[in-house]
C-alpha cells in the first residue's frame, strides 16, 4: 500500500507540472488535497532537517538544523518558528538561530508552496512595546513536493547554472528515530540520493538549548 501511494504521488508531481488541467485524473486530484504542509509547519514538536539532496556549504558535517514552534496567528494564517543551526568547522562549533514565518499558498491543480520569511526582532531597537515585533528581512518560496504528519519534503528554487536546486526533508521529533519508509522512498524518487543525512548525536547542543 505504501509503495502504491508513493507511485501515485510520483505521478502527481509529473502531472502538476503540466499546464493542461484536463490531464488531472480525479484520483490524483483527491490525493493532491491530502498533501498538507501545515501538519509539519505548524507542529508544536521540534522539527529536524533529516535529509538534503544538495551540498550546503555553510553546513559542514556534523551538523544539526532544527526548528521550534513559537505560535500561530489565525488572522494572517502564519506559523512562527525559531530555526536553529549548529555545525563544526575545524575545532570550532558554531551556533546560529533566526525566527521565521511560514505561510502556505495553494493554487488549483498545483502542489502547494511554502513561503518562508526570515525575521528580525526590533523590540528595544525601534519604538515598540511588543516583544514579538519583527520585520521581515527576506522571503523564499519553496515548492512542497510532499507532506503529511510524518515528513515535509521541499524543493529548493533553482540556483544559477542549475535547474534543480535540490530538496530538503523535515521530520517532527516523534518520527526522527524511525522515519517512515514512505517518506524515505519518496525523497529518493523525487529528489535523488541524499548528500546530507541527519545525525542525532550532532543535535545534542541544540536540544539542550531548546530545553533551557
Amino acid at each position: 500500500m505504501a509503495a502504491f501511494r508513493a507511485i501515485m504521488i510520483w505521478t502527481l508531481v509529473a502531472m502538476t507540472a503540466s499546464h493542461d488541467d484536463s490531464d488531472m485524473p480525479p484520483e490524483l486530484n483527491t490525493l493532491l488535497g491530502r498533501i498538507n504542509p501545515w501538519k509539519v509547519a505548524n507542529s508544536s514538536q521540534t522539527v529536524y532537517l533529516t535529509k538534503a539532496s544538495m551540498q550546503i556549504s555553510a553546513l559542514p558535517s556534523p551538523y544539526c538544523v532544527s526548528s521550534d514552534y513559537l505560535r500561530y496567528e489565525a488572522e494572517n494564517r502564519t506559523a512562527y518558528r525559531t530555526l536553529y543551526a549548529s555545525f563544526v568547522n575545524a575545532s570550532h562549533t558554531f551556533h546560529r538561530s533566526v525566527n521565521i514565518s511560514l505561510q502556505v499558498r495553494h493554487e488549483k491543480w498545483r502542489l502547494p508552496t511554502l513561503l518562508v520569511g526570515f525575521l528580525y526582532n526590533i523590540y528595544g531597537i525601534l519604538p515598540s512595546s511588543d516583544p514579538n515585533a519583527f520585520v521581515q528581512l527576506d522571503e523564499y518560496e519553496l515548492q512542497v513536493a510532499y507532506s503529511d504528519s510524518k515528513c515535509l519534503i521541499l524543493r529548493n528554487p533553482p540556483t544559477k547554472g542549475r535547474q534543480f536546486g535540490g530538496c530538503t526533508m523535515w521530520t517532527p521529533e516523534e518520527y526522527v528515530k524511525k522515519r517512515p519508509l514512505c517518506c524515505e522512498f519518496l525523497f529518493f524518487v523525487l529528489c535523488g540520493v541524499s548528500t546530507i543525512t541527519y545525525d542525532r548525536t550532532s543535535c545534542a547542543t541544540n536540544e539542550s538549548a531548546s530545553a533551557a
